[in-house]
């Protein structure tokens, strides 16, 4: 009465409820053919493994063989390990050693090169005081060229020397022969400059009467104008007189001038110095 109208379980059924284990599942009937072909990859790998075999017997056989020849070795490797370690201690005291010598030998060239270092910034000193000096050298070659060049032009300057010593030696024979003539040229000048103060001090009592009169006096004017023009003719000759005089004798700087001045038509005579020289002036009225 339970069981009716109930579906049955389905095992092997996915979509259905598993609350127990699958049943077992049934044998098969396998294939000759893939049975054959299982048996013969089995064979295969069975003859891969044994040939592997006999490969790993034969290197544990080489292998076997090899062991007393690598314990030769290692036996003679250890004793050869202490020759080795000892030649190495050796080696490296014999390195501490020559290391202590450099060390030793590089104090003492310590002063060494302290003085190379000292001689190669006087190296340096040296090259810039070359250069210098070579700067020099151009500059003073260029002022022996400067100083070739102007004494090519001394012969030119002797020449030119020799002829004003001959200018000068006939300057000095002239200026004896002018002295020797000095005296009467002077005496002649000083009468001469004698005579014409005299004519102006007789001018000057002239304007004196005229200024004192103030009366018209054309006779007396005529003659005054008379005694003008021969005090300017005697001025003017005494003057070229003096200068060449002054001129003969090289004395044209030491003249002193005498002016004569007019003063309403008449002249005034201001003289100063040894060898005075003229000059006449005379107002419009005169003129």
């Amino acid at each position: 009465m339970a069981g009716r109208h109930r579906v049955p379980r389905l095992y092997d059924d996915p979509r259905g409820h598993r609350d127990a284990p699958p049943p077992l599942a049934r044998p098969r009937a396998v294939s000759p053919r893939r049975l054959e072909e299982e048996l013969s990859s089995r064979r295969a790998e069975m003859r891969r493994i044994h040939e592997d075999n006999q490969r790993l017997a034969d290197e544990i056989v080489g292998l076997r063989q090899t062991i007393p020849l690598m314990k030769e070795d290692l036996h003679a490797s250890s004793q050869a390990v202490p020759k080795l370690r000892a030649e190495k201690e050796l080696e490296s005291r014999e390195l501490t050693q020559r290391n202590l010598k450099l060390e030793a030998e590089l104090r003492a060239l310590e002063p060494l090169r302290q003085d190379a270092l000292h001689l190669r910034s006087e190296a340096g000193k040296l090259q810039s005081l070359r250069q210098e000096l070579a700067s020099k050298v151009q500059g003073l070659s260029k002022e022996l060229e400067h100083h070739r060049s102007e004494s090519q032009k001394i012969p030119a300057m002797i020449a030119e020397r020799d002829a004003l010593r001959q200018e000068l030696i006939q300057a000095r024979a002239t200026l004896e022969y002018e002295k020797n003539a000095k005296p009467e040229l002077t005496a002649q000048v000083q009468a001469m400059e004698k005579d014409l103060v005299a004519m102006a001090q007789e001018a000057e009592k002239l304007r004196a009467d005229i200024a004192k009169r103030r009366t018209p006096a054309m006779e007396l004017m005529a003659h005054l104008c008379l005694l003008l023009g021969w005090v300017c003719k005697a001025c003017m000759m005494a003057a070229m007189l003096r200068s060449g005089v002054a001129m003969a004798l090289g004395l044209g700087d030491r003249m002193t001038p005498m002016v004569i001045h007019t003063r309403n038509g008449l002249p005034t005579v201001f003289s100063s110095g040894q060898f005075p020289s003229f000059i006449v002036q005379f107002g419009p009225e005169v003129l």
